[in-house]
Formats: C-alpha cells, sequence, structure tokens
C-alpha cells in the first residue's frame, strides 16, 4: 500500500524552501544594497581627447572609487593577487600597492595610512576617493591635477612629445634631428 504524504506537512516543507531561497537572494543582493552613487567626478583631457565622467559610490558612508576607473584614467596596470586579497597599480615608474581591508598602502615599498581602507564590492576592489588627491601629492600622478571643489582631474596637455628621432655621428660631433607631435612656437 501506498502512503499519501500529509498536506500539511508538504505545505511547511514548499514554505521552508521558499524561505531559504528567499534569505539566500537577500544576502546575495547585501553587496548592491550597501552601496550607493555619489557625486560625479569629471575627468578633462587634453585636446583632441573628450571628457569623461567617473561615479563614485558611497560605502558606509565613504566615497569609493573603482580601482578599474583609476587604471583606466591614469593608464595603469593592475595586479590582483586573490590568494593574499592584494591590488597593485603600477604607473609608469611607481607602484601602489592595496591590501583590502587595511588602511596601510605601499607606495613605491613606502608605508601610507589612507585611514579608510580598500573593500571588495561584486568582485571590484574600491579604494576611498580621497587616494585620487593622495596619488597626485605622493607624485605617483604627475600629469593630471585634483581639483576637488569642482571635482574635476584636470589632464596638462603634453610637452612637445618626440615622435621620432634620428642620430648621424660624424667624428667628434652627433647630428639630432627630431619629429615632434607639435609645432613649436
Amino acid at each position: 500500500a501506498r502512503v499519501k504524504p500529509r498536506p500539511t506537512l508538504v505545505l511547511a516543507a514548499l514554505a521552508l524552501a521558499v524561505l531559504a531561497l528567499a534569505a539566500l537572494v537577500l544576502v546575495a543582493a547585501l553587496p548592491a544594497f550597501a552601496i550607493q552613487r555619489a557625486p560625479s567626478i569629471t575627468v578633462i583631457y587634453p585636446a583632441p581627447d573628450s571628457r569623461e565622467t567617473i561615479t563614485p559610490v558611497w560605502i558606509e558612508g565613504v566615497r569609493y572609487l573603482s580601482t578599474n576607473d583609476l587604471a583606466r584614467v591614469f593608464r595603469a596596470t593592475k595586479y590582483w593577487r586573490p590568494e593574499l586579497r592584494k591590488l597593485s597599480l603600477r604607473f609608469a615608474d611607481h607602484t601602489v600597492r592595496f591590501t583590502v581591508e587595511a588602511p596601510v598602502v605601499l607606495v613605491d615599498e613606502e608605508a601610507k595610512n589612507i585611514v579608510h581602507w580598500p573593500r571588495i564590492v561584486q568582485g571590484t576592489v574600491f579604494v576611498p576617493e580621497a587616494v585620487l588627491g593622495n596619488l597626485i601629492d605622493w607624485g605617483v600622478v604627475t600629469s593630471a591635477i585634483w581639483d576637488e571643489p569642482t571635482r574635476a582631474v584636470r589632464f596638462r596637455a603634453p610637452v612637445h612629445t618626440v615622435r621620432q628621432a634620428q642620430f648621424w655621428v660624424r667624428g667628434r660631433v652627433t647630428e639630432v634631428s627630431a619629429t615632434l607631435q607639435r609645432a613649436l612656437p
């Protein structure tokens, strides 16, 4: 003979499964609820490049920037070490190393305290917005300025960039010929 399950037990098990699923969805969505957009930052590149806007986020009352945005704007290379939870940003001759949930940053192997530590949200490392000014103050980024009142990063126009150079050695004289990106005044 076949035994039929009681309807109340089936309904209770179904209700419990629905509650467990709802709890799982809520826990997965918590990081998304924890961050909110903050006022935008305008990035002003020299002509002919156009402006762009990056949007920081609020995390626990502090404005944070995505390291993806920092790397793109300042043309840095990112290196992520998941086992150590460390992110390195390489800016030409300088390296800045962040550790998730640690307020100490290594700038060319020199320790700096940034008070609010880097966070990882949905697989992206975020750093406090104050790091933007710090990168310029520390001498890591020299081609731009951070104008905090207007919330703008302004890049300086490049000095005459040499595109092509040729050298001729004739005895004790070396002749140099160069093509510049722009004409000299």
